[in-house]
């Protein structure tokens, strides 16, 4: 069976990560969504799954410290967009190494030129 080459879209909320997903499929993006790092590290772990790049939407997920962590086990080979408010983008800081960040407010339209900007870098 071919591999599946596809971006990993974490976002606790459905609306969002609904629309988020739908939007970089209109795109051409082949994207698994799920609800927090537990499912994502499923797909990140499955053989049959090639992870183009994970965006992480901080909003309404209990362990960000600790989902940061994780992700940051993936950086070196998947590139990591994080979603974040501007409060949340100061007290990260400087821990996220290689991570990509945006800061809230921002628009669907924005995520998704955000995203098609780092993979076409073919990080």
């Amino acid at each position: 069976m071919a591999k599946v080459r596809a971006s990993i879209l974490v976002a606790k909320d459905w609306r969002e990560r609904a629309f988020i997903r739908a939007e970089l499929i209109e795109e051409g993006i082949r994207t698994l969504a799920v609800e927090d790092m537990d499912e994502a590290e499923k797909w990140l772990k499955d053989p049959e799954i090639v992870p183009m790049i994970i965006v992480y939407d901080t909003k309404y997920q209990k362990n960000v410290r600790d989902d940061i962590n994780r992700l940051l086990k993936y950086s070196s080979s998947v590139p990591v967009l994080i979603i974040a408010g501007a409060s949340e983008n100061k007290a990260l800081g400087k821990d996220l190494g290689g991570l990509y960040m945006v800061s809230r407010p921002i628009t669907i339209g924005e995520i998704v030129k955000r995203v098609k900007g780092i993979l076409r870098k073919g990080i």
